[in-house]
């Protein structure tokens, strides 16, 4: 695979930034769930298989590199991740990973980013995060006028870590370059 350095950083990143969500186990179960017990174990499933699947995505772009390439790529992405997760500190989780899914869903509909059939990514953004966040928000909102709100919040996070981002020198192309379209397994 022909990737650049800062192509792998950028197909990896948002994978490692939910898997640090996930790994906060801040996805609750559906308020409206019949039986509770059954609903929460399930969330618990649901979240230890995202888990898993992130992290192999968080691994799978630089996993054709020999040794040094992978360390020096691995650390990288930490730089990165560490930086733009010292914006979302004192944030609850649960504004966390929308404004992450407001910030994944912008790559995607702008084809900056793909969800390929087969990934470990793709498969733990469209069986499990995705429509997680798409019911998050109701079971977020505490109040009448909580849900509007926490969803503008997150809305102004996701377009200030992709301002972020951008600064540092990625995501600022608006079609897919080759590196998005690499189907990794």
């Amino acid at each position: 695979m022909n990737l650049r350095d800062d192509q792998r950083v950028e197909i990896a990143l948002p994978a490692r930034l939910i898997f640090g969500v996930a790994v906060c186990n801040c996805f609750g179960p559906d308020p409206e769930a019949p039986d509770q017990e059954e609903a929460k174990r399930e969330v618990a499933e649901r979240t230890e298989r995202l888990v898993r699947l992130l992290q192999r995505a968080n691994v799978e772009p630089f996993e054709d590199l020999h040794d040094k390439g992978r360390r020096k790529v691995a650390a990288r992405i930490d730089r990165v991740a560490e930086a733009v997760a010292a914006d979302f500190d004192q944030q609850p989780a649960v504004s966390i990973a929308l404004s992450l899914f407001y910030f994944l869903q912008d790559l995607l509909d702008r084809g900056v980013l793909e969800l390929n059939e087969g990934s470990s990514f793709a498969e733990a953004m469209t069986e499990i995060f995705i429509p997680a966040m798409e019911g998050g928000l109701r079971a977020a909102a505490t109040l009448p006028d909580d849900e509007e709100r926490i969803d503008r919040a997150a809305q102004r996070r996701a377009a200030k870590l992709l301002k972020r981002l951008q600064g540092m020198g990625y995501y600022r192309y608006a079609a897919p370059v080759a590196a998005a379209a690499v189907h990794f397994r």
